[in-house]
């Protein structure tokens, strides 16, 4: 992953100003359990993610779907959800077309929130601690 010249400056400014809520510590360590799920439109690209999760020597819960075929998105979003909730995992990825309808799927879960992030920025600034 290459990382981005403005996220870092990022964290260095809001770490001077005392804000910072932004980390250098990995959320998972190696070896811990993350779940991905997608719809048909985000099978692709959740293929090529469990193969980079993997590479980072995590353990990748997949929770479907198995191919292309059209898929209710709904249904993935909450069986990841639940899955996180359960502690399964302590983390998920989910990836559709928008990332919206998932994410809105996922947030029914009380347990868990669900954000849709599209550039290293939100990830950083998403709801994990």
């Amino acid at each position: 992953m290459v990382s981005d010249p403005n996220i870092i400056s990022l964290k260095e400014s809001a770490a001077k100003a005392g804000i910072s809520t932004m980390s250098d510590t990995p959320f998972l360590k190696t070896g811990e359990a993350v779940a991905i799920a997608s719809d048909h439109a985000g099978f692709a690209l959740k293929t090529v993610l469990k193969g980079d999760l993997e590479a980072m020597g995590l353990s990748v819960v997949d929770l479907g779907p198995e191919d292309e075929s059209s898929v209710d998105y709904p249904d993935f979003g909450q069986k990841l959800a639940k899955a996180v909730a359960e502690g399964q995992t302590k983390a998920g990825v989910l990836v559709c077309g928008t990332g919206i309808g998932i994410s809105i799927a996922a947030n029914r879960e009380p347990r868990v929130r669900a954000a849709l992030v599209h550039s290293e920025m939100t990830a950083e600034m998403g709801p994990c601690p």
